[in-house]
């Protein structure tokens, strides 16, 4: 086993934002008339990127996946911004950490039926001298369901690693 001071991996924390993507398990996208829901399979974490016209608070409360605000561009891309992120958590699975000061910008842009790509920007004045971006993309898998994978906290690396 190799030896980590891994949040996630040693204590459990879930993962925040933009990190949970980087977990190599699914997630399922949820439309309600005020909200869209993400359901993500790795430890059933669920986060709520607000669609009802509230703004983006200038003072949250600090949380493991921050407060998300969402709004529609166009038929098929969908912008998000969330802040309000507390400090335990890393931006990445290296260990880069951030401050309360994070803000997570994603566009996701539904290319055709089965294809969904996704723009993340980070910044942070506190913890990056200049703003982070990566894509990422993603397959519409029809026939899969969510499985439960739980975070038992007696593990020190990713099972298979």
């Amino acid at each position: 086993l190799h030896e980590t001071n891994d949040p996630v991996l040693t204590k459990c924390y879930p993962p925040g934002v933009p990190r949970v993507y980087f977990h190599p398990y699914p997630f399922e996208i949820i439309q309600t008339p005020n909200a869209i829901l993400q359901v993500f399979e790795y430890d059933h974490f669920m986060r709520r990127m607000w669609t009802d016209g509230r703004p983006v608070p200038t003072d949250p409360d600090p949380l493991w996946m921050g407060t998300s605000v969402g709004r529609w561009l166009n038929n098929t891309t969908f912008e998000v911004v969330t802040v309000g992120f507390n400090e335990k958590t890393w931006i990445d699975r290296a260990g880069a950490p951030h401050s309360d000061q994070l803000k997570v910008t994603e566009t996701f842009r539904r290319m055709a039926l089965e294809r969904l790509e996704l723009d993340v920007k980070m910044e942070d004045p506190k913890a990056l001298a200049t703003p982070w971006t990566a894509t990422g993309y993603f397959e519409l898998r029809p026939g899969w369901e969510l499985g439960e994978i739980s975070c038992s906290g007696d593990y020190l690396e990713w099972p298979g690693a």
